[in-house]
């Protein structure tokens, strides 16, 4: 069973994993009336399978971010669609309504939203070093992205297009990276880590902020 379940998980069958998991944790319990309880055996089956959901997802992320970067006009008109919610109030995990004006912006951190969303559901504390890595790998991919397009493009910038761009990387830096860093945080609070890890919240809370 665990071999059949651990092989279908890393295939993407099934539905929401913390439904699985609830369903196979019963499972388990039922085989502890003959001593043959499994549910510690689950653990890193589904923090292996979440992870990788994860990956993939950040993949698909960078590689349509990479695509909308290929069409991208910077002079284009802005998006203003969108299926997530746009804030510009701090204290709610909304993403800033300046990312509108650049479409690729909006459409990864749409992406990033969606990935966390799907993590949270089944989300163990132990797998915070794994996804802040995981997602410091994409923001790089993302960066030399955005230094590709500026070196196929710089030659044919306008004094306008060079404006614009130079406020599309101020948007990324000061705007995205913070939000979507913010949003780490709340999925793995740096509390719980910090009582895990017996280091204080200060310490910890420096050093998570330099993965940004």
């Amino acid at each position: 069973f665990l071999s059949t379940l651990e092989h279908d998980l890393l295939r993407g069958v099934g539905g929401r994993l913390d439904s699985l998991l609830g369903q196979c944790m019963y499972f388990g319990l039922s085989f502890s009336r003959v001593g043959a309880d499994f549910r510690g055996l689950l653990a890193p089956i589904f923090q292996n399978a979440a992870l990788n959901y994860f990956q993939v997802a950040l993949k698909i992320a960078n590689k349509k971010f990479e695509e909308n970067m290929e069409s991208y006009n910077l002079l284009g008109v802005s998006s203003t669609s969108s299926n997530i919610p746009y804030s510009s109030q701090p204290s709610q995990l909304y993403p800033p309504t300046v990312l509108l004006d650049f479409h690729p912006l909006a459409a990864y951190c749409n992406n990033i939203l969606t990935a966390f969303n799907d993590l949270r559901l089944c989300a163990p504390i132990n797998l915070a070093c794994n996804v802040a890595e995981s997602l410091q790998r994409s923001l790089m991919e993302i960066n030399r992205v955005i230094l590709a397009f500026y070196r196929a493009e710089e030659t044919t910038f306008n004094v306008e297009e060079k404006d614009q761009f130079g406020q599309f990387c101020a948007t990324y830096v000061v705007d995205l990276l913070p939000y979507i860093n913010k949003c780490l945080l709340a999925l793995f609070p740096t509390n719980q880590i910090s009582q895990i890890l017996g280091v204080p919240v200060s310490d910890l809370t420096r050093e998570v902020s330099t993965v940004f």
